[in-house]
C-alpha cells in the first residue's frame, strides 16, 4: 500500500444528515380531542449543510393531494428543523376533498428525536400564514407513497447522491411547471345537400299533318354538379420540447479540468504530519475532496466550526508530493475557502486556502 493514512473525524453534525435526509409521514392536527381535525402529511426531507429543500405532499387518497416544493434550515443552537411550503407545483383531483387548511402553505418547526431502534421522529408546530397554530407529528419511513424527482436521489444517498451539483439538479427540476398540451380542436361537421333530382320534360304534341312527321330524338338531362365542401384539418399537437438534463462534473473529472494553483510549502519532518481543516469564517456549507499527488483520499468533507483531520505518515510520503483541495461547491458565500492548521514536529504552520470552479488550492510537502 502506498499510504498509510490515519483518519480522524470529528464532525458530530454530519452523523445527524442521514437520519434527517429521507421520507417523513405522518399528520398535521388541529385542536384537542374530541373536537379533532387530522390532515394527512408526506414530507421528503433533503439536507445540505444547514439548508433543508424538497417536497410535501398534503393528501386525501393517492389520487387528491396539494404538492409544495418546501425550502428550510437546521438550527445550530437546538437542531431543530425549519421548513415551510415554498412553491405550489402540483394540485390533483377536486378542492372539495380537502380542508381548507390543505390549500394554503404551513409553515413548520419540528425537533428530531429517536425513542428506539430504528424509530425516528419530527414532533412539533406548525403555522398556517393567518397564524392558526396546528400539531405536528411524522414518522421517518423506508419508502414514499408519492413518486418524484427526489426518489432516486435518496436510494443512493450513500453511493453518491449527496452530491450537492445532484441536490441542486433535482431542485431546479422539481420547480419546474410541467408542461400540458393543449386539447385537440372540435371535429367539424360538414353536411352535404342531396343532389337535385331532374325532372321529366313535357313531350309535345304533333301537329296534325297531312304527312307523318318523324318523333323527335329526346335531349339528355344536363348533368348534375354536386360540389364537395373541403374538410378541415385536424390540428396537429405542438412537438414537446425535451430539455436536456444539466451535465455535472464527477469529483475525479473537476481535478482533472482545473488549474491546481500551490498555496503553501509544508516541509516533511519527524514522522508524522497532522493537517486540520475548517470552514473559513462564517460557515457556508463549504464541501471539499482531497487528493494526494492525484490521488482521491476523502470526497463529500463538509466544512464546519470543527476540525476535519488527517495524518499522513512522513516516510509514506515522497517528496514534492501535492495535496490538492477540489471544492465540490461554492457554499452560500462564494469562493470556498477553507483555514488549514498543520503540525509538523512539534511545529504550527497555517494557511487559508481559496478553491474555484477553475482553480484548486494545492498543499507541496518538501523533505527536509
Amino acid at each position: 500500500m502506498l499510504f498509510r493514512i490515519v483518519f480522524m473525524l470529528f464532525f458530530p453534525v454530519a452523523l445527524a444528515a442521514q437520519p434527517i435526509t429521507g421520507v417523513w409521514r405522518g399528520k398535521v392536527q388541529k385542536g384537542r380531542t374530541p373536537f379533532t381535525t387530522t390532515y394527512k402529511l408526506e414530507v421528503k426531507v433533503v439536507r445540505q449543510g444547514d439548508s433543508l429543500t424538497g417536497t410535501s405532499y398534503y393528501y386525501a387518497n393517492a389520487q387528491h393531494y396539494y404538492r409544495y416544493a418546501i425550502k428550510g434550515y437546521l438550527d445550530p443552537q437546538d437542531a431543530s428543523l425549519h421548513w415551510w411550503d415554498d412553491v405550489l407545483l402540483e394540485s390533483k383531483g377536486p378542492k372539495t376533498s380537502f380542508s381548507a387548511v390543505n390549500q394554503q402553505p404551513l409553515a413548520m418547526q419540528t425537533d428530531f428525536n429517536c425513542p428506539g431502534a430504528g424509530i425516528m421522529k419530527l414532533d412539533g408546530v406548525a403555522e398556517t400564514k393567518n397564524g392558526d397554530g396546528l400539531e405536528v407529528h411524522l414518522d421517518k419511513m423506508e419508502e414514499p407513497l408519492f413518486a418524484d424527482g427526489w426518489d432516486e436521489l435518496l436510494a443512493n444517498w450513500w453511493y453518491g447522491g449527496a452530491d450537492p451539483d445532484l441536490i441542486a439538479a433535482a431542485d431546479t427540476e422539481q420547480r419546474q411547471p410541467k408542461a400540458t398540451l393543449p386539447s385537440p380542436a372540435e371535429p367539424v361537421i360538414v353536411q352535404t345537400k342531396p343532389a337535385p333530382q331532374p325532372q321529366p320534360q313535357p313531350q309535345p304534341q304533333p301537329r296534325p299533318q297531312s304527312r307523318p312527321q318523324p318523333a323527335p330524338k329526346p335531349q339528355p338531362a344536363p348533368p348534375v354538379v354536386v360540389a364537395t365542401p373541403p374538410v378541415a384539418e385536424k390540428p396537429q399537437p405542438p412537438t414537446p420540447v425535451v430539455v436536456a438534463p444539466p451535465v455535472v462534473q464527477t469529483i475525479q473529472q473537476k481535478f482533472d479540468s482545473r488549474q491546481r494553483v500551490v498555496q503553501i510549502t509544508l516541509p516533511l519532518a519527524g514522522d508524522s504530519v497532522e493537517l486540520q481543516f475548517f470552514d473559513n469564517a462564517e460557515i457556508d456549507g463549504d464541501s471539499i475532496s482531497l487528493f494526494l499527488n492525484g490521488r482521491l483520499l476523502f470526497e463529500h468533507v463538509r466544512l464546519s466550526a470543527l476540525p476535519f483531520v488527517i495524518k499522513l505518515a512522513v516516510q509514506d510520503v515522497p517528496a514534492d508530493a501535492e495535496l490538492s483541495m477540489v471544492a465540490e461547491n461554492l457554499g452560500a458565500i462564494p469562493p470556498n475557502t477553507s483555514f488549514m492548521m498543520a503540525y509538523i514536529n512539534g511545529q504550527r504552520y497555517t494557511a487559508r486556502l481559496e478553491s474555484t470552479e477553475k482553480t484548486t488550492a494545492v498543499i507541496r510537502f518538501r523533505k527536509e
